[in-house]
Protein backbone atom coordinates (compact mmCIF):
# COMPACT_ATOMS: atom_id res chain seq x y z
CA UNK A 1 0.00 0.00 0.00
CA UNK A 2 1.19 2.93 -0.81
CA UNK A 3 1.14 6.10 1.44
CA UNK A 4 0.21 10.30 0.33
CA UNK A 5 3.76 10.38 1.50
CA UNK A 6 5.61 9.06 -0.96
CA UNK A 7 4.13 10.97 -3.82
CA UNK A 8 6.41 14.15 -4.71
CA UNK A 9 5.39 17.34 -4.09
CA UNK A 10 5.11 18.47 -7.44
CA UNK A 11 2.92 15.51 -8.63
CA UNK A 12 0.57 16.29 -5.32
CA UNK A 13 0.56 20.05 -6.15
CA UNK A 14 0.15 19.76 -10.27
CA UNK A 15 -3.29 17.23 -9.10
CA UNK A 16 -4.93 19.68 -6.55
CA UNK A 17 -4.02 22.58 -9.42
CA UNK A 18 -6.22 20.67 -11.98
CA UNK A 19 -8.85 19.71 -9.39
CA UNK A 20 -9.31 23.32 -7.85
CA UNK A 21 -8.81 24.49 -11.64
CA UNK A 22 -11.50 22.29 -13.09
CA UNK A 23 -13.86 23.43 -10.41
CA UNK A 24 -13.42 27.08 -11.39
CA UNK A 25 -14.44 26.20 -15.15
CA UNK A 26 -17.90 26.53 -15.89
CA UNK A 27 -19.38 26.05 -19.70
CA UNK A 28 -19.51 29.61 -21.01
CA UNK A 29 -22.38 30.78 -23.38
CA UNK A 30 -21.56 33.16 -25.88
CA UNK A 31 -22.93 36.71 -25.52
CA UNK A 32 -24.42 38.41 -28.59
CA UNK A 33 -23.86 41.61 -28.49
CA UNK A 34 -26.64 44.32 -30.23
CA UNK A 35 -25.12 46.49 -32.27
CA UNK A 36 -26.16 50.17 -31.72
CA UNK A 37 -27.07 52.83 -34.00
CA UNK A 38 -25.08 55.67 -33.93
CA UNK A 39 -26.36 58.65 -32.29
CA UNK A 40 -27.87 62.01 -34.26
CA UNK A 41 -24.90 63.95 -34.54
CA UNK A 42 -27.47 67.29 -33.77
CA UNK A 43 -28.02 64.93 -30.23
CA UNK A 44 -24.47 64.27 -29.62
CA UNK A 45 -22.88 67.43 -30.13
CA UNK A 46 -22.45 69.51 -26.53
CA UNK A 47 -24.64 72.11 -25.43
CA UNK A 48 -23.38 75.55 -25.89
CA UNK A 49 -22.92 78.33 -22.94
CA UNK A 50 -23.29 81.56 -24.68
CA UNK A 51 -21.69 83.63 -21.66
CA UNK A 52 -22.46 86.75 -20.75
CA UNK A 53 -20.26 89.29 -23.07
CA UNK A 54 -22.73 92.32 -23.24
CA UNK A 55 -25.93 93.83 -21.91
CA UNK A 56 -27.74 92.05 -19.13
CA UNK A 57 -31.37 91.90 -21.45
CA UNK A 58 -29.45 90.68 -24.32
CA UNK A 59 -27.39 87.72 -22.14
CA UNK A 60 -30.56 86.63 -20.42
CA UNK A 61 -31.94 85.88 -23.81
CA UNK A 62 -28.75 84.64 -25.42
CA UNK A 63 -28.86 82.02 -22.14
CA UNK A 64 -32.53 81.76 -22.26
CA UNK A 65 -32.23 80.16 -25.95
CA UNK A 66 -29.23 78.35 -25.29
CA UNK A 67 -31.11 76.78 -22.73
CA UNK A 68 -34.26 75.90 -24.81
CA UNK A 69 -31.88 74.22 -27.58
CA UNK A 70 -29.91 72.45 -24.91
CA UNK A 71 -33.63 70.79 -23.63
CA UNK A 72 -34.39 69.85 -26.81
CA UNK A 73 -31.48 68.02 -27.59
CA UNK A 74 -31.78 65.89 -24.38
CA UNK A 75 -35.27 65.25 -25.02
CA UNK A 76 -34.20 64.06 -28.63
CA UNK A 77 -31.17 61.82 -27.01
CA UNK A 78 -34.10 60.43 -24.66
CA UNK A 79 -36.11 59.81 -27.51
CA UNK A 80 -33.25 57.96 -28.85
CA UNK A 81 -32.56 56.14 -25.96
CA UNK A 82 -36.29 54.91 -25.85
CA UNK A 83 -35.97 53.98 -29.31
CA UNK A 84 -33.34 52.01 -29.15
CA UNK A 85 -33.90 50.53 -25.84
CA UNK A 86 -37.76 48.98 -26.92
CA UNK A 87 -35.89 47.55 -30.51
CA UNK A 88 -33.09 45.63 -28.47
CA UNK A 89 -36.67 43.75 -26.15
Amino acid sequence: MTSRLSYPRAALFALSLTIFASGCSRSIEPVVRPVLPDMPATTASPCVDPGVASDAYVALTEVRVALAACRRKQADAVAFYQDVKGRMQ
